[in-house]
C-alpha cells in the first residue's frame, strides 16, 4: 500500500470542468470539482449498504491523515455504529467521552459543580483527580470494567492501613466511584451495573457519643475559658463550640455566618445555607448564645453586610477541619472521652428530648426534613418562639450543669495551668 504514491496522485490531479472521482488506495477516492478543490472520501458498506463517507479536503487533510481516519471509521462500522450517526452527535454537542479523564472533566462540570453543595463538589473533585485519573484515566471509556474501579479501592485501603489507620477513605472513594458510574451509565457511556455494590473495605459504625451531663457542665466551663483567651486554640473557636453547644446547628451554619443574616431587633438569625427549604431557616436565639454572637459582630472592624461574623486566626472563613482540630486540641486538654463538634449536634437534639421539648421543635431547631408529608409541602410554619423557647430551656440546663459541678470540686475534672497558655 503506497499512501506516498496516492499523496502525488492527487497532488497532480487538475481540475476539470465537470467534477470527476479517482480511486486512490483502500477504498480511498478524491474527488475534483471545477474550483479545483479535492475532497478525499471513503467507499464503504454501512449496514450492508454502500456509502460514501466524506474524510477530509486536500491539503489540509493527507492521503494519510485520510488512510487513518478510514481505519477509526471502518472500526466504528464493524462494532455495529454508523460513523455519520457519530459525526451529527458531535456536531450537536452530544459527543461521547472517549477516556476515563474526559468522563471524570464532564462528571464534576456538569453534575458535582452544578447539583452538589461546594464542600462535596471539591471533595468529589480532589478524590478523582488523586486516585483515580493518575491511574486509570487514559484508560477508555468503553473498556473500563468493574476490576479496574474495585482494585483502585482496594489500593487505597492498602496504603491507608499500611499506615496505621482503618481505612475508612477507602470507603468514600467507593462512594465516589459509584455516583461517577451511575452518572455515566444515565448518559449512556458505559453500562452502570459496573458500579454497583462497589466493596467497602473498611468496617464504619455510626458514631452514638453523647456527652453527659457532667462533661457538658465541664465543657461549657472549660470552652468560656477559651473563650477568654485561656486555652489551647484561639478565642473563636471557643465562641463557635460553646454555640454549637447551645443551639445544636451544623458547624458551617456557625462558620459561614455573615453580619447580615444577624437581626439585633429580635435578636434572630437567618440561616441560608444548605440543600433543603428546612436547612434554610430562621432562628431566635436565647440570651447567652445571642451575647456570643453579638460580642463577634462587636468585635469586627468596618463590618459590610457579607463580612464573616467568626474570621478565622488566618483570616476568611473557617473551615470546619479548623474547627474538628480546636475540638481534638480541648479534648487533650480536658480529660475526657474524645468529642467531635458533630457529636454536639446529636447531644444537644438528644438533651432537648429529654427536657420535654416536642419532636416537630428539634427538628426546627436542627434544620432536618420532616419524616412526612404533611410536614415536608403542608406545614410552612417556623415555630421561632416554641424554638427559642426550648434554646433557653436548655441555655439554663447546662448552666445548671456547670454550677453543679463547680458546687462540688472534686467531680471537676482537673485542668493544668499550661495547658491554658494562650497560644500564639
Amino acid at each position: 500500500m503506497d499512501l506516498a504514491k496516492a499523496d502525488r496522485t492527487v497532488r497532480a490531479l487538475k481540475a476539470a470542468d465537470t467534477p470527476v472521482e479517482k480511486p486512490l488506495v483502500a477504498g480511498i477516492s478524491v474527488r475534483v470539482t471545477g474550483n479545483g478543490q479535492k475532497t478525499l472520501y471513503l467507499r464503504v458498506k454501512v449496514h450492508g449498504k454502500p456509502q460514501r463517507l466524506r474524510l477530509g479536503v486536500y491539503p489540509a487533510c493527507t492521503v494519510k491523515d485520510a488512510f487513518d481516519r478510514s481505519l477509526v471509521l471502518r472500526a466504528q462500522i464493524k462494532e455495529g455504529r454508523d460513523p455519520r450517526i457519530e459525526d451529527r452527535r458531535l456536531k450537536a454537542g452530544s459527543n461521547t467521552p472517549v477516556t476515563v479523564a474526559e468522563a471524570v472533566s464532564r462528571y464534576v462540570a456538569e453534575h458535582c459543580k452544578v447539583m452538589q453543595r461546594k464542600a462535596w463538589a471539591d471533595e468529589t473533585e480532589r478524590l478523582l483527580r488523586i486516585d483515580v485519573v493518575p491511574k486509570i484515566g487514559s484508560y477508555p471509556l468503553k473498556q473500563l470494567a468493574r476490576a479496574d474501579l474495585s482494585n483502585l479501592i482496594a489500593k487505597k485501603a492498602e496504603a491507608i492501613r499500611a499506615k496505621g489507620r482503618k481505612g475508612v477513605a477507602a470507603n468514600r472513594l467507593s462512594a465516589v466511584l459509584s455516583r461517577f458510574i451511575r452518572f455515566a451509565g444515565d448518559y449512556g457511556w458505559l453500562d452502570p451495573a459496573i458500579g454497583l455494590r462497589l466493596p467497602k473495605p473498611a468496617s464504619e459504625r455510626a458514631r452514638e457519643r453523647n456527652l453527659t451531663p457532667s462533661e457538658l457542665g465541664t465543657l461549657w466551663t472549660y470552652l468560656q475559658a477559651v473563650r477568654g483567651g485561656l486555652g489551647p486554640c484561639p478565642a473563636v473557636y471557643g465562641d463557635i463550640l460553646s454555640l454549637l453547644l447551645l443551639t445544636g446547628w451544623r458547624t458551617t451554619e456557625i462558620t459561614r455566618m455573615t453580619v447580615s443574616r444577624v437581626d439585633p431587633h429580635d435578636m434572630s438569625i437567618a440561616i441560608e445555607i444548605g440543600k433543603t427549604d428546612a436547612s434554610r431557616r430562621k432562628a431566635l436565639l436565647p440570651p447567652l448564645a445571642w451575647r456570643i454572637v453579638e460580642a463577634a459582630v462587636a468585635r469586627l472592624d468596618a463590618a459590610t453586610p457579607d463580612t464573616l461574623v467568626f474570621v478565622s486566626p488566618k483570616g476568611g472563613e473557617i473551615a470546619e477541619n479548623e474547627v474538628s482540630r480546636a475540638a481534638r486540641r480541648i479534648v487533650k486538654a480536658v480529660d475526657i472521652v474524645p468529642w467531635t463538634p458533630r457529636d454536639l449536634r446529636r447531644t444537644v437534639t438528644s438533651r432537648l428530648a429529654d427536657l420535654g421539648v416536642d419532636g416537630d421543635v428539634r427538628r426546627r431547631i436542627t434544620g432536618h426534613v420532616a419524616p412526612d408529608v404533611h410536614g415536608r409541602v403542608y406545614d410552612k410554619s417556623q415555630r421561632l418562639q416554641d424554638g427559642k423557647a426550648a434554646l433557653r430551656l436548655l441555655e439554663d440546663w447546662v448552666l445548671a450543669q456547670a454550677v453543679t459541678l463547680s458546687a462540688h470540686a472534686d467531680n471537676v475534672i482537673n485542668i493544668n495551668e499550661p495547658r491554658l497558655a494562650q497560644r500564639t
